[in-house]
């Protein structure tokens, strides 16, 4: 699904996460995400890490944007905090994530167990 950020920027990220209101799945646009999740390549880690990054949190309902980088197993979570600031944590395998809100974790060796 893609993200609107606005009438001039659409993204169409990896995966996205919405709470607290059911999602139409026909919709080809995401509403609210509170989560979004890019897997970062050679090709595309410039834009993911740069303005796509700080567009996303232009959204107020985006809490957490995910960049998984599959080469170097590793995941930069940005987190919005209270406040104005985006906490940036990076984490590598045997590390875990915590994304409040919505409530939930997961270790990062999830995203690489079966490559």
């Amino acid at each position: 699904m893609s993200v609107v950020i606005n009438s001039d920027t659409t993204y169409e990220p990896d995966a996205t996460v919405q709470c607290g209101s059911s999602v139409d799945l026909d919709a080809t646009t995401i509403e609210k995400p509170m989560i979004v999740v890019e897997v970062i390549s050679p090709s595309s880690a410039a834009e993911d890490t740069g303005g796509k990054l700080a567009d996303y949190f232009t959204l107020v309902s985006v809490q957490h944007v995910l960049i998984v980088d599959p080469v170097r197993k590793i995941a930069m979570q940005h987190s919005r905090s209270d406040g104005a600031e985006i906490i940036t944590r990076i984490v590598r395998e045997g590390g875990g994530l915590q994304f409040d809100p919505p409530g939930f974790g997961v270790l990062v060796q999830a995203f690489y167990d079966g490559l």
